[in-house]
């Protein structure tokens, strides 16, 4: 049986992945980290905040899938230091915190959507270069070299997984623009798009989890796209969440906002050549599941 860390484990992602992850008790034992409350088998401590050998070394896990961080732009932009100290600085405590563990696999999760050059031509796949526009992006860049270069000294297997704008039920969700969408109408209040063009790659939390399972199991010493490879514009989703709803609300065109990118779309060839991944989720085939709250 694998033990396996799950940092970040109270956030959409980690929530999503231990509920996987717990319907397979004969093959994993989880073991969560998490500054806020979580359930049996939990460390809440900040990434941040320091040592944190003798909470991982306690657990001796096999598997670190880290997931903690910081997950806002206008964030970054506001508080770059704490930004980075989350991030980046957490990520290297955590990799330094399982130093003298049986672990031989870390997953770390970056941002395909705030990494790469926001001019080169998309899609962007993992050899585009990388060129990111805000702290937040940066952060998650420098994990990433840390993750890379201390696996590999180690001789340990690694993976670091570049998602697209990942989203499932707002129920649970909870954040991220297809939420705040349904929240403003919900309220009857106009939603706001930022970009008139702008476009997002959407990929579904179910496809996001079956990523992850994937390198739980089989390392790829990279980082891959994991993405619908599929560039849809705001204001279309709008469109089609409106229609769903029933509401009319004239929506607010406002200016990207500093350090958001203007379009993103990412290639997710070689997920599908190294892990047998593809996207099995559409994105409008399930908005009306994932909005509904009944």
């Amino acid at each position: 049986m694998k033990k396996i860390l799950v940092t970040g484990s109270e956030g959409f992602i980690g929530k999503s992945l231990c509920k996987r992850l717990n319907q397979f008790k004969d093959c994993y034992s989880v073991f969560t980290l998490d500054r806020t409350v979580g359930g049996n088998q939990h460390i809440q401590v900040d990434i941040s905040s320091g040592d944190l050998g003798n909470q991982i070394n306690a657990i001796n896990p096999d598997v670190i899938v880290h997931l903690a961080g910081n997950v806002s732009v206008p964030f970054s932009i506001k508080n770059p230091l704490d930004d980075f100290n989350v991030n980046a600085r957490g990520t290297l405590a955590v990799l330094l915190g399982s130093e003298h563990t049986d672990c031989r696999n870390f997953v770390f999760v970056t941002s395909g959507g705030a990494i790469y050059d926001t001019t080169a031509r998309l899609p962007l796949t993992e050899e585009s270069p990388v060129k990111p526009i805000s702290p937040y992006g940066l952060s998650k860049y420098t994990a990433e070299g840390y993750v890379r270069v201390l696996s590999e000294a180690r001789k340990s297997g690694w993976s670091s997984l570049a998602l697209s704008n990942a989203y499932g039920s707002v129920k649970i969700q909870k954040q991220g623009v297809i939420y705040k969408f349904w929240d403003d109408i919900s309220n009857g209040i106009n939603p706001t798009i930022f970009g008139a063009e702008v476009s997002r790659d959407f990929i579904h939390i179910q496809d996001v989890v079956n990523a992850l399972i994937e390198v739980i199991e089989k390392p790829v010493n990279s980082r891959l796209n994991i993405s619908s490879n599929t560039s849809t514009r705001l204001v279309d989703l709008l469109a089609e969440m409106q229609c769903i709803m029933g509401s009319s609300l004239k929506p607010i065109i406002r200016d990207l906002p500093l350090g958001e990118v203007n379009a993103s779309q990412l290639s997710n060839k070689r997920a599908q050549e190294l892990l047998n991944w593809v996207p099995k989720v559409d994105l409008f085939s399930s908005l009306k599941d994932i909005l509904s709250v009944n």
